[in-house]
């Protein structure tokens, strides 16, 4: 069973695998958005060996976002899901349960109630940060896993970069000479000015005229 790419909205249970001693095997449950109202998103009952892998599931009016439960419960994996409630144990079940997010705000994400939950903003927590599976090649739009260094978290591999910040360094020279900088930018005399990307090391150097003498900076 392969339950992947829907997006699940205003209902009481988003997927669920097995009820109550009504068993499933197997299975994978991956790259799935789902928006619970009033019960948990995501639901394993006498589940074994199941996978639920990179899912983003927002939940309100629950304790959970994502279940697993009774002893029938075992050899289950719950990997890279990014929620904003807890992944819980219940009724005695057991599980792999690692590298999810369970602390989502719902700022993160384009529009929770309607169930878009691609990411509105790169995350830094989010982004690069999940594990790499083989059984998660791409994400809830088909596009490949991974968009960068890393695998992100959740069903939506962002498409966007994350910002870098960049310094303006303003050169004033006093007297005949130039100054120049490595990596280039800056050649003083004419361009005295440059903006450079946060963390890079600038080495500045001044060149005076002949029958000039460089003082200090």
């Amino acid at each position: 069973t392969v339950v992947e790419r829907n997006k699940i909205i205003d209902c009481d249970r988003g997927i669920g695998f097995g009820l109550g001693n009504n068993g499933h095997i197997g299975g994978i449950i991956r790259n799935n958005m789902v928006y619970t109202t009033r019960d948990v998103g995501i639901g394993l009952e006498s589940s074994s060996n199941t996978k639920v892998y990179n899912n983003t599931v927002y939940s309100t009016n629950y304790f959970d976002s994502i279940e697993y439960r009774w002893p029938a419960t075992t050899g289950v994996e719950i990997t890279n899901n990014l929620t904003n409630l807890p992944v819980e144990n219940r009724d005695g079940a057991s599980a792999s349960v690692q590298n999810n997010i369970i602390t989502a705000q719902s700022s993160w994400f384009v529009d929770v109630t309607s169930g878009d939950l691609h990411l509105s903003s790169p995350i830094p927590n989010v982004i690069d940060q999940g594990f790499t599976l083989a059984e998660v090649t791409d994400d809830i739009d088909k596009e490949s896993r991974p968009n960068g260094n890393g695998y992100d978290i959740g069903a939506d591999e962002y498409g966007g970069s994350i910002p870098v910040t960049y310094y303006l360094l303003n050169i004033t020279k006093n007297g005949p000479g130039g100054v120049t900088s490595s990596p280039g930018g800056i050649d003083c005399g004419s361009v005295c000015a440059s903006e450079f990307e946060e963390n890079t090391i600038v080495t500045l150097t001044a060149t005076p005229e002949s029958g000039a003498e460089f003082v200090n900076w």
